[in-house]
């Protein structure tokens, strides 16, 4: 797709194992897809507690949670020390029983009318 790459598995970890499910039969899958949220991080997460540092990638990055107990959605965004760039996100929600979890990874940032924007985004 034009030199695009987007990769998309979700796991769903089951009593069982682990199951591949598709994307389209997820709405979180749906909503962590729409990056324009993620330049919203205040408004949707106003409570983020800086927890960590970490790698990711290979690079060093700065763990955020920032959890809405309220749906059931604990949420980690990585943040690259040097560039201040979001450059990944862990979603785990739980669901009956069962914990879905989706991972980005956010890379080839490129500026776009003004704002650095990831042209390619990872999924697992």
């Amino acid at each position: 797709m034009g030199g695009k790459t987007v990769m998309h598995r979700i796991a769903i970890a089951v009593i069982s194992g682990i199951q591949q499910i598709p994307p389209e039969e997820n709405a979180l899958a749906e909503q962590e897809l729409n990056l324009f949220r993620l330049l919203h991080l205040r408004v949707v997460f106003p409570l983020m507690t800086l927890v960590s540092s970490s790698k990711l990638e290979g690079r060093d990055v700065y763990v955020v949670n920032a959890s809405l107990e309220s749906l059931g959605l604990h949420r980690s965004f990585f943040f690259d020390v040097e560039t201040r760039l979001l450059i990944g996100s862990v979603v785990a929600q739980l669901r009956a029983g069962r914990a879905l979890v989706t991972e980005q990874v956010y890379s080839d940032f490129r500026v776009v009318h003004g704002v650095k924007f990831p042209i390619r985004r990872t999924g697992y």
